[in-house]
C-alpha cells in the first residue's frame, strides 16, 4: 500500500540555455504493489514545483507540455525533505505533422497515436474533422516511437517507426490500408456451447503490448460466431471478453479467421478479512496467482470478490496503511467455494525516542524508521520526529524489530533493535552522534565549481546503490552525518559522462573537494550485415548489479559515443525496434578506436504440424537456439518472446508461432505421446520462417 510521510521536494524546471520555466505542469510518479501512482503540480514563476506528502522511495518526472520534449527524467531517491531544489532540464520540441490518406485521397476523420518512450509514453491526438486529412503534434519524443493512424471504421495505418531529435520537426504521412474481415465462434471451453454476446474489440497491439483502442467492435450471435468486424492488416489483438468468462488477448491471424476461440468460465475467490475492524478502510489486497494478478480494495462486509478462471496455489497479501504485509496462503479446488480469510490482528503501539549525543548541532529535520523482521514487511514505515525528540509507530502484528533514525539527508543515525515487550513499555530510546559532518565541493580540472552533479553517495562495506543527491549550483553537496566509515562515490552528470565508484578523501568534519577530470570516450556502431543503423538505444554503465548508466541512441551512420571520466571496464547494453537486445564489453581512452556492435534482427518462427493433411492440436514444440544456449521456453517465461497462442503446444490450428526471435540457426523437437519428428531451421530477421512438421511421413 502507497505509504505517504510528508516528504517535502521541490523540483525546479529549466532550459537548455538555463532559463526558469514558469506555467509548466509537472508530473511526480512513483510505482507501488497496486501500480503507478502520480501527482501533478504547475510551475511557479521562478520555475519551482512544490510537492508535499510525497511516499518515500524513487520517483521519476515527466514534463508534457506543448513545445516541450515529451520525456521522463529521473529516477529520484527520495526518503526525506529534500535540501535544495532538484534541477530538471527540459528540451524544446519540435512537431509531428503529416497528412493521413486512404487509396490517395485525403481521409475526413481519423486519430493519431505516438506511443513509445517509457512511462506515459503515449499520445492520442483525438478524431479529427478535416477536409485536406492533415494533423500536426506539438510534442515530439526525442527517442525511436512509433505513430500510426485510425479511421472510424477500424481501418488504420501500418505503425511507422520515427526516430526524432530536439527541437526537430518531423513529417509523416500515414496512409490507411483497407483491413479485412475477422470471423471466429466463441465458446465455452469445457462444455463445447457457444457464448452469445460475447464483446469483441480490435486493439493496436505491438511486442506483445496493447496500444490503442480500434473501431466499435461487435458482439457475438446466439450461434457463438462473429463476421462483421473489420480488422487492419497487421500489428493488432483480438480481445474477447464474455461475462463470467475470462478474457482473452489473440494474437493476429493473416487471414481475419480465429476459428475456435475457447473461454473458460471464471470462479469469484472471496478474500475476507477478520480481526481488528479499525483498520479495514485502509487496507488493500493483492492477490497472486498463475492466471491471476490484482489489487483490488475491501468493501464495506470488509471482502474483496477476485474473479480467478482456475483454481491452484494462490498467495493473498494485505497491505496495511502502516505498510505492514500479512501473507496467506491456500489452495484452490474445483467444486469447494473459493474463500480465503486473512486475520488482521491488534495494533501494538511503539513509541521511539531520538537522543542526540556528543554535542554539537542538532539535525533540523530527523525521521524514524521501523522493521519488523518477523512480520515480513515490505517496506519500512517512515516516521518524521516531533520537537519532542519522540514518533509514534503502529505494529502489525507484534514482535521483534529493529527501530533507526536518520536525518533529511538519508544518512542514517543510530540504530537499536527491541523486543516486543520493549515495545510495550517504550519509548524506545535511538542513541547517535555527529561523527561526521561533512560538505563535497565537486570542480574540474581547472578547479571551476560543477554545478548539477549526480552523485551516488554509499558506505564502502556496503555494497548497495547508495542515495542520490545533486550538487547545487555552485557545485556543492552536504553529505551529512555519518558513521566513522570508509566512504565512496559516483557522479553522474547529463552531458554525457559517468563514473565507478571512488573513495571519498577522509575527514570527519569541513569541506572535501573532489576533483572530476578525464577525457576518456567511448564509440561505438550499431551494424547489420555491414551496414549502420540509426535509431538503436546504447545504454553505457559501470559493470556490477549496482552500476550507473547513460542512454544515447545511434546517429545516422549508426554511430554513438559517450563520454567518460575513467577508463572502465563498462558494459554496453544494446537495444532498439526490431533487433534482438545484446551486451558488449568496452573500456574508455583519450582516442578510442571505433567498436562495432554487430546487430541481429528479430524474426518470427511458425511451426505447423499435420497428420494425414489434418492439424494436430496438443502437440509439443522444442526449439532451441544453436548460438545461444537457450531455449523458447526460457524465452517466453522471461518475456523475451512471444507465442501464439501463449505456450509451445500448439492449438486447434495446429500451430504455433514464437514472435520476436533473433535471426540465425536453430534446432527443433516436435513431439506428440511416444512420437518425435526433429530437424533444424535457419531464421531469418523480418520475415516469418514457416516449419511445416507431418507426422504421417
Amino acid at each position: 500500500m502507497d505509504l505517504v510521510v510528508g516528504t517535502k521536494v521541490v523540483f525546479r524546471l529549466l532550459d537548455e540555455d538555463g532559463e526558469r520555466l514558469a506555467g509548466l505542469p509537472v508530473t511526480l510518479l512513483w510505482k507501488t504493489e497496486v501500480g503507478w501512482r502520480k501527482v501533478r503540480r504547475l510551475t511557479d514563476g521562478e520555475g519551482r514545483a512544490l510537492f508535499e506528502d510525497c511516499a518515500r522511495g524513487r520517483h521519476w518526472v515527466r514534463v508534457v507540455a506543448d513545445g516541450y520534449v515529451n520525456e521522463s527524467h529521473g529516477p529520484f531517491d527520495i526518503f526525506g525533505d529534500v535540501g535544495g531544489d532538484l534541477v530538471v532540464n527540459v528540451r524544446p520540441s519540435g512537431t509531428i505533422s503529416g497528412r493521413v490518406t486512404r487509396n490517395g485521397e485525403p481521409e475526413p476523420s481519423f486519430r493519431v497515436v505516438v506511443w513509445g518512450g517509457g512511462i506515459l509514453g503515449r499520445t492520442t491526438e483525438p478524431v479529427r474533422r478535416a477536409e485536406d486529412g492533415k494533423f500536426e503534434l506539438a510534442r515530439v519524443p526525442a527517442e525511436p516511437f512509433r505513430i500510426a493512424a485510425f479511421a472510424e471504421d477500424g481501418c488504420a495505418s501500418i505503425p511507422k517507426p520515427v526516430n526524432a531529435a530536439s527541437e526537430q520537426d518531423v513529417t509523416v504521412d500515414l496512409e490507411l490500408v483497407e483491413g479485412t474481415r475477422a470471423s471466429g465462434r466463441v465458446v465455452d471451453s469445457a462444455a463445447g456451447l457457444p457464448i452469445g454476446g460475447a464483446q469483441i474489440q480490435v486493439w493496436l497491439a505491438e511486442s506483445g503490448s496493447t496500444v490503442e483502442l480500434i473501431g466499435p467492435g461487435v458482439t457475438t450471435a446466439g450461434s457463438g460466431t462473429f463476421n462483421e468486424l473489420t480488422v487492419p492488416a497487421a500489428g493488432y489483438q483480438l480481445e474477447v471478453r464474455a461475462p463470467g468468462y475470462e478474457t482473452r488477448f489473440l494474437g493476429a491471424a493473416g487471414s481475419g479467421d480465429f476459428g475456435v476461440i475457447g473461454l473458460s468460465k471464471v470462479q469469484d475467490l472471496i478474500v475476507r478479512v477478520t480481526g481488528s475492524p479499525e483498520v479495514l478502510a485502509g487496507l488493500t489486497v493483492s492477490c497472486n496467482a498463475a492466471t491471476s494478478q490484482q489489487a483490488v480494495s475491501l468493501n464495506e462486509d470488509g471482502e474483496a470478490v477476485i474473479p480467478m478462471s482456475r483454481g491452484g496455489l494462490v498467495n493473498v497479501a494485505a497491505y496495511l496503511e502502516s505498510s505492514s504485509r500479512i501473507d496467506v496462503g491456500a489452495l484452490l479446488l474445483p467444486g469447494v467455494p473459493w474463500v480465503v480469510e486473512v486475520p488482521i490482528h491488534a495494533k501494538t503501539p511503539l513509541r521511539g525516542r531520538f537522543d542526540w549525543e556528543g554535542g554539537g548541532p542538532r539535525p533540523e529535520v530527523i525521521w524514524m524508521f521501523l522493521h519488523i523482521p518477523n512480520s515480513d514487511d515490505t517496506s519500512d514505515q517512515v516516521v518524521r520526529i516531533d520537537d519532542g525528540g519522540v514518533a509514534s509507530f503502529d505494529m502489525y502484528p507484534g514482535g521483534d524489530g529493529v527501530l533507526s533514525a536518520s536525518d533529511s539527508t538519508g544518512a542514517r543515525l543510530g540504530t537499536v533493535s527491541f523486543s516486543e515487550a520493549d515495545a510495550r513499555a517504550g519509548p524506545i530510546a535511538v542513541a547517535a552522534s555527529p561523527d561526521w559532518d561533512r560538505t563535497l565541493e565537486v570542480v574540474d580540472a581547472d578547479g571551476q565549481p560543477v554545478p548539477y552533479v549526480k552523485v551516488f553517495i554509499r558506505r564502502a562495506a556496503r555494497r548497495h546503490l547508495g542515495s542520490a543527491k545533486w550538487t547545487d549550483d555552485k557545485g556543492m553537496l552536504y553529505i551529512g552525518h555519518y558513521k566513522d566509515e570508509a566512504l565512496e562515490a559516483a557522479f553522474w552528470q547529463d552531458s554525457g559522462w559517468l563514473t565507478s565508484w571512488r573513495p571519498l578523501p577522509g575527514g570527519r568534519k569541513g569541506r572535501t573537494r573532489v576533483e572530476l577530470t578525464g577525457g576518456n570516450q567511448v564509440t561505438l556502431r550499431a551494424t547489420h550485415g555491414g551496414v549502420g543503423f540509426q535509431g538503436v538505444n546504447m545504454t553505457i554503465a559501470t559493470q556490477g548489479s549496482n552500476s550507473l548508466q547513460h542512454d544515447r541512441t545511434t546517429g545516422p551512420e549508426g554511430d554513438v559515443s559517450f563520454k567518460l571520466l575513467d577508463a572502465g571496464p563498462y558494459e554496453v547494453h544494446v537495444r532498439g525496434d526490431g533487433w534482438w537486445p545484446e551486451t558488449v564489453n568496452v573500456t574508455a581512452s583519450p582516442d578510442p578506436p571505433l567498436v562495432e556492435v554487430a546487430l541481429r534482427r528479430r524474426g518470427a518462427l511458425k511451426f505447423v504440424v499435420r497428420q494425414n493433411g489434418l492439424p494436430v492440436s496438443g502437440a509439443t514444440v522444442g526449439i532451441s537456439s544453436s548460438t545461444e544456449g537457450d531455449d523458447f521456453a526460457h524465452w517466453i517465461a522471461t518475456g523475451q518472446v512471444q507465442a501464439d497462442p501463449g505456450s509451445s503446444v500448439t492449438g486447434l490450428k495446429g500451430m504455433v508461432r514464437v514472435l520476436g526471435a533473433p535471426e540465425g540457426p536453430y534446432e527443433w523437437r516436435v513431439t506428440v505421446g511416444e512420437l518425435v519428428r526433429t530437424g533444424g531451421v535457419d531464421l531469418q530477421g523480418l520475415e516469418e520462417t514457416t516449419v511445416t512438421v507431418d507426422l504421417s511421413e
